[in-house]
């Protein structure tokens, strides 16, 4: 009985997300009565050695019928009924099926959506030609990558930031103001020698080539020789946000260290 009605369930739940508790439901309560059906079509037509083996509480296969003697089948709802060997009584099933169907992955077809993630406040919504646009100027006009001056609404706050010598971890401001203390910005330069390019597949944009050169807030103001390098910029995965900056330099950065001159 069990697998019969373990296969109705089955039958009766392999249906669309969209399908409410409700009408599952109800197709579980019809596998129950087909069950029934199977075994027992009224309680008034079971066999006497049936009601017997009930009365018992034993039996197996066909005498295993829903009890109900004639005189308890008027005064008792149908969910009241007692499967027969087991001592419970089918409104105790229907109440737990859906907690039981949950747990055994059986309601596959009923799955809250994940809530979608909310656009950042203070961010600019952009598309991806926009975007390409704002970071070019960043480089070009703004020479961001010698002082720090990015148009920070169009990155996550929480941005990772990367270049060939170190890893800066997450955080927009940290790397703005580290960058900001670090070069003489009025004597540094950052030109773009290559192109500014997305790759939807990879939600990338690749600032192909730039050449620079950084003088440093130190006394004697010293100055790197001129590299070059490019810019892998990661968007996040729904907005067109910056969510990680790794820098790449063509020279070793040893190489650099060693040719700066004071």
């Amino acid at each position: 009985l069990c697998d019969r009605i373990s296969r109705e369930m089955s039958v009766s739940t392999s249906t669309s997300m969209s399908m409410s508790m409700s009408v599952q439901m109800s197709r579980v309560d019809r596998a129950f009565y087909r069950c029934r059906a199977h075994y027992v079509s009224s309680p008034q037509r079971a066999s006497a050695r049936a009601r017997a083996a009930c009365a018992r509480g034993g039996g197996g296969g066909r005498s295993r019928v829903w009890c109900c003697s004639s005189s308890s089948s008027s005064s008792s709802s149908s969910a009241d009924r007692v499967i027969a060997g087991t001592g419970l009584r089918r409104r105790s099933i229907l109440t737990s099926a859906p907690l039981l169907m949950s747990s055994l992955g059986m309601l596959g077809g009923v799955r809250r959506a994940s809530a979608e993630p909310s656009f950042p406040a203070g961010k600019l919504e952009v598309s991806t030609d926009e975007l390409v646009s704002i970071i070019r100027a960043d480089l070009v006009e703004r020479q961001y990558l010698v002082n720090g001056n990015v148009s920070s609404n169009v990155y996550l706050d929480d941005c990772y930031f990367t270049d060939a010598r170190d890893d800066f971890g997450p955080g927009l401001k940290k790397w703005q103001r580290g960058t900001s203390l670090l070069f003489v910005a009025n004597k540094s330069f950052a030109e773009l020698t290559g192109d500014v390019v997305f790759d939807p597949k990879t939600r990338t944009i690749e600032i192909t080539k730039w050449r620079q050169q950084d003088y440093f807030r130190l006394p004697g103001t010293p100055h790197s020789p001129v590299f070059t390098g490019s810019v892998t910029l990661t968007l996040h995965p729904t907005f067109n946000l910056i969510a990680r900056h790794d820098e790449k330099w063509d020279m070793d950065p040893d190489t650099i260290t060693k040719q700066i001159t004071f």
